[in-house]
């Protein structure tokens, strides 16, 4: 009997095992089964984040930096330009981060409208990926600033989107001067003009604009470096467009910059006030009735940077 019982143990600890064994190989049956979704979720999920690692870095480029040369929009982008948005304060020697510059945007845009693949910005994300620059106003949304085809990714898997809140106007304001008042006497204002400066090369590629935001004043008289602009009540409030003429600029020297001077003086009942502006925008895009204070004065917008896998 006790042999009996003896044998009888081991018997059920086979069984255990037995009926262990079995729950163990359906579940590494279903693994098995199961290991190539596993891999390739694993593998999505590490594409994903590589992808959207390249959009927030390229997204965090353009708004904060101002690109390599910092003047690239000026002096043309080449092979080892790099791409970068943001206004460069002169006298920081510093990029203003979130404050885009309206010719930097433009000049990125045509390069990618002419060169596609072989763009800049193509060469900054990588030929592995499409993707498109939005810019929509704050307040009573709508768009104002387009890089690339808005519409090229809407067939992709995964779009990464990136957000940042930039200042944004679609035309670039050089040197400006802020509530100027009339008190009753004749004084002449001097602008400071430190960013207006004029080459030959550079007349070639933009237009140069004054634009006044008037109220009150019924005459102004502007001096473009001694030669004078004289304004009345019907056209004070009108963009005009500066005669290259009046311009410092070299035939011979022709990539070298000149400062330019630039008062005014003006009349109108007390207590009138202005505001100055000289706009530049790239050659023949624009027109006197493109230049206005919204278009101009730089406002509060949603900078939208999209990126998928080609």
């Amino acid at each position: 009997m006790r042999r009996i019982r003896k044998d009888s143990l081991g018997y059920a600890l086979s069984l255990d095992l037995l009926l262990a064994l079995i729950p163990l190989t359906i579940m590494l049956g279903m693994v098995t089964a199961d290991m190539d979704n596993m891999l390739y979720n694993v593998q999505d999920t590490i594409f994903e984040s590589s992808m959207d690692r390249v959009a927030q870095d390229t997204a965090n480029a353009l708004v904060a930096t101002s690109g390599t040369p910092q003047n690239w929009d000026k002096t043309g982008i080449k092979d080892n330009t790099t791409i970068g948005l943001a206004n460069y304060n002169e006298g920081t020697g510093k990029p203003v981060e979130s404050s885009i510059s309206a010719n930097k945007f433009a000049a990125a845009a045509a390069d990618y409208n002419r060169n596609r693949n072989s763009s800049a910005l193509q060469r900054m994300v990588g030929n592995q990926y499409g993707f498109c620059v939005k810019v929509f106003t704050l307040k009573d949304p709508k768009q104002v600033g387009l890089i690339g085809n808005s519409s090229a990714g809407n067939g992709a898997k995964d779009v990464m989107r990136v957000e940042r809140i930039v200042l944004f106007s679609q035309f670039d304001t050089l040197c400006s001067l802020k509530n100027i008042k009339y008190t009753g006497e004749t004084r002449v204002y001097t602008i400071d003009t430190s960013n207006f400066q004029t080459s030959y090369d550079s007349n070639q590629s933009y237009d140069y604009w004054i634009l006044m935001v008037n109220n009150g004043f019924t005459g102004i008289t502007v001096n473009i470096n001694s030669n004078q602009i004289p304004f009345d009540s019907s056209n004070i409030t009108e963009a005009y467009q500066i005669d290259p003429s009046y311009l410092n600029l070299n035939e011979t020297d022709k990539s070298k910059f000149y400062d330019n001077t630039v008062t005014l003086n003006g009349t109108g009942s007390f207590p009138s006030s202005m505001d100055f502006y000289i706009v530049q925008t790239v050659k023949n895009s624009a027109t006197a009735d493109d230049i206005t204070a919204d278009t101009v004065v730089p406002k509060k917008c949603k900078f939208i940077f999209y990126l998928w896998a080609k």
